[in-house]
């Protein structure tokens, strides 16, 4: 078959990328549209996230003037922490899908970053928001208080991790968008240098 005619549509198979031939007009349509739908959702994910961390800032920022009492104002931190979390998951995965094959290694860090930041802090806002918060309300808070968020907790350090962990997916995206070249360029240099 003759496959100049067509447009070839990448997938990933399990021993590397398989190419898929749709023809004529549906293949190109087919390649456009899933391009743009990426875009689409990287565009939307990122203005979601920016939005919902925006939120949590005026939030945050409410609170210290005690604008909000219990529970309302731990609904609002966590409401707003957990919007952030599905937009930065999308957004990293459409700038991994958005990428050349020459940067998909700093594009897969920082989605595998962003997988782990997402695990830690919706673990997290979930146990917050579904447990703590209605058991406190029922009094019974005793029956949760190993979950409860405290300084030092172990859902303190969950999202003490899953931040560590968002600060190294956007470190690493930062590399694959801006730095890529210069990264390039010195572990060339570190090879050389430690190769005499």
């Amino acid at each position: 078959m003759d496959h100049s005619a067509v447009s070839p549509s990448v997938a990933e198979g399990k021993d590397g990328p398989v190419r898929i031939y749709i023809s004529g007009p549906l293949g190109k349509i087919f390649k456009q549209s899933m391009n743009t739908t990426i875009h689409k959702v990287g565009f939307w994910s990122g203005s979601t996230a920016f939005t919902a961390t925006i939120d949590y800032c005026i939030v945050q920022i409410l609170q210290l003037y005690d604008a909000f009492t219990y529970p309302t104002d731990e609904r609002l931190i966590y409401g707003t922490s957990l919007c952030i979390v599905i937009a930065f998951l999308l957004g990293m995965l459409a700038l991994h899908h958005t990428t050349s094959a020459d940067k998909k290694f700093w594009s897969h860090g920082a989605l595998i970053f962003t997988i782990l930041y997402a695990v830690f802090v919706t673990a997290n806002y979930v146990v917050q928001l579904a447990t703590v918060i209605p058991r406190t309300l029922k009094g019974s808070l005793n029956e949760v208080r190993i979950v409860q968020q405290t300084p030092h907790s172990l859902f303190w350090n969950f999202d003490a991790l899953g931040y560590i962990f968002m600060g190294l997916a956007t470190f690493t995206a930062i590399i694959n968008v801006t730095a890529y070249h210069y990264v390039q360029e010195k572990i060339k240099r570190g090879r050389i240098m430690y190769s005499n």
